[in-house]
């Protein structure tokens, strides 16, 4: 003990562990210091610790333990590959005195976290048993803080996966069941979310601890994963309305002090709206709101929850944001607020879209009436929708093209060509009149079909217009789907959702589609050809007006969460054979 040491100093120097810091080691010579070490090597190998008893008794309490805790730190500090020569019955029999250490400051955290690495590394299944057998003694006991930082190293899948059975075993502490899900969530173990959904599958428990226990798990899902779990999460709110209550006011608050990344950030907008609606019924707007003084009571914390998520909307800059505002205009059209922030939703969409033109571009624009200027998925969906109607024209004009897509029978009666011919022969009208209009901005157009497959199964034709960078490499790319089919076709009523805005342009870079509908009903058509009477059937005693408007309404209906789609009713009616 140094010379007019306190009895304070004696005691920091008790529960200090980094005996370096201690005035003892500062005073100290090298060799002095070189003999410290290797007394602290000797103590691990010759000291006897009660394995059972470290970890039945909640941790080191023995000052022996402790001592043999203080060696080991020191020795991995100053003499690393020392300690890493430590034969393995000597590392084994330590790991319960370094696994249930008492918990200090961050630095006392980081060093025994180094010490953990340090022993899975060279005893992994003794270390995973040990932590086990330690968070079975602190949910036995009353300190329910989990030493997460001591897998912070040296994390991998059979920890994971113990880690996983704890969560999973019912008689876990809810403090400690809490903690160690939330960090399942944060190192993206699969098997928690599936966990999870398991819990909040409905009806849930009407037991008081496994009710409590599925709300930890509803949160935990909500705050961590990765998507916010509103798969799961957005049914539950509608099929367990009590339930859900408790579970939002239980978040509210941690929203408000705003927990990064907060849940709703992770949320798509349809899904924003979503949760608004279902906020506006459950949890009402009133004028009683602003009355609370309390910055956190629960119909402040609700209230702020409910009227950010317009904000949050306005701010998105993104036309699916300015969809759903103008969806909760027409769903909560009392509430006159959702209103004042749709102006700014698109003043906000269009300053994160709009880009400068090259005043050539301009110019080139006024100059040739052909041009077009295509900077945007819309335009260029436009762009496609006005050259199919030049080609409609050529179908029947003075030397009418409509010969291409019939086949004439005999007894003068004709029969559609197959589904396919019509969309090879919007490819090559497309190919030859878009590359020809000057499709401005410094873009260049290119027409391909859609993957290949089965017959007759794949008829989408891809229209990109792509910016050229330098030594001719593309530099940005615009694009549309067209997808093709011929109004016999079964599904022609039900593809533009299930195939177009489900399949191609789902999970998709592209986001712009256009269906396109070959309308062959006429009397030219031979009555006994199935196809005829298939379409017939499908659409009964309807106009080709009426049609149109069937497919555009569809189409409008199907345009949100950013998908445009847009539909095109081609006129393929043939007329009848002379004589």
């Amino acid at each position: 003990m140094t010379v007019g040491a306190t009895d304070g100093d004696r005691a920091d120097v008790f529960w200090q562990t980094d005996l370096t810091a201690t005035p003892g080691w500062r005073d100290a010579n090298a060799n002095t210091c070189s003999r410290i070490v290797d007394c602290a090597f000797q103590n691990l190998k010759d000291r006897h610790v009660m394995v059972g008893q470290v970890i039945s008794e909640g941790g080191v309490h023995r000052d022996i333990d402790r001592a043999g805790y203080k060696a080991s730190r020191l020795l991995l500090q100053q003499e690393p590959n020392r300690f890493r020569s430590l034969d393995l019955t000597v590392v084994r029999k330590w790991i319960p005195v370094i696994v249930s250490h008492l918990l200090g400051s961050p630095s006392e955290q980081q060093a025994q976290a180094r010490l953990a690495s340090e022993v899975y590394l060279a005893a992994p299944d003794d270390f995973v048993v040990r932590l086990s057998e330690w968070i079975d003694e602190l949910s036995r006991g009353e300190f329910f803080v989990l030493p997460i930082f001591l897998w912070s190293e040296c994390w991998d899948n059979p920890l994971a996966s113990m880690l996983t059975d704890k969560v999973r075993d019912p008689s876990l502490k809810l403090p400690l069941f809490s903690a160690l899900l939330n960090e399942l969530f944060e190192r993206s173990v699969i098997e928690a979310r599936a966990f999870t959904a398991s819990l909040l599958d409905v009806p849930l428990p009407t037991n008081e601890i496994l009710r409590e226990r599925t709300r930890i798990a509803a949160v935990s899902l909500l705050m961590k994963d990765a998507d916010a779990g509103w798969d799961i999460i957005g049914p539950l709110l509608v099929a367990e309305v009590e339930f859900s209550r408790n579970f939002v006011l239980s978040i509210a608050a941690r929203v408000w002090t705003a927990e990064t990344p907060a849940f709703p950030d992770r949320l798509s907008e349809s899904q924003l709206a979503e949760f608004f609606l279902w906020l506006s019924q459950h949890f009402p707007a009133s004028h009683e709101d602003d009355r609370f003084e309390e910055k956190h009571s629960s119909r402040r914390d609700i209230a702020h929850l409910r009227e950010s998520r317009l904000q949050q909307l306005a701010e998105r800059g993104t036309v699916a944001a300015v969809d759903a505002l103008n969806l909760l205009a027409r769903e909560l059209p009392h509430q006159v607020e959702i209103g004042s922030y749709r102006p700014r939703a698109e003043r906000v969409m269009l300053e994160k879209t709009w880009t400068a033109h090259d005043p050539g571009h301009l110019r080139k624009l006024i100059l040739d009436r052909k041009a077009r200027l295509v900077d945007s998925g819309e335009q260029l969906l436009d762009m496609i929708i006005e050259s199919l109607g030049r080609y409609e024209a050529r179908l029947h004009d003075e030397t009418p093209a409509i010969f291409m897509l019939w086949g004439r029978q005999a007894g003068g009666h004709y029969r559609p060509k197959e589904e396919d011919r019509l969309s090879d022969a919007l490819k090559l009208h497309l190919e030859a009149d878009l590359k020809g209009r000057g499709i401005i901005a410094n873009r260049e157009v290119e027409i391909h079909m859609g993957p290949g497959g089965k017959s007759g199964e794949y008829t989408d034709i891809h229209v990109d217009a792509i910016v050229g960078g330098p030594h001719a490499r593309p530099m940005g790319r615009i694009s549309v789907i067209v997808e093709v089919k011929g109004c016999w076709n079964r599904g022609v009523r039900q593809s533009m959702e299930t195939q177009l805005r489900n399949r191609y342009l789902k999970d998709n870079s592209c986001c712009h589609g256009l269906y396109v509908v070959g309308w062959y009903l006429c009397d030219a058509w031979d009555e006994e050809h199935g196809p005829k009477i298939e379409t017939q059937r499908g659409f009964t005693d309807m106009t080709l007006d009426q049609v149109r408007e069937l497919f555009d309404l569809q189409a409008k209906d199907l345009s949100k969460d950013g998908v445009t789609i847009k539909a095109l009713v081609l006129d393929i009616r043939q007329q009848k054979a002379r004589g």
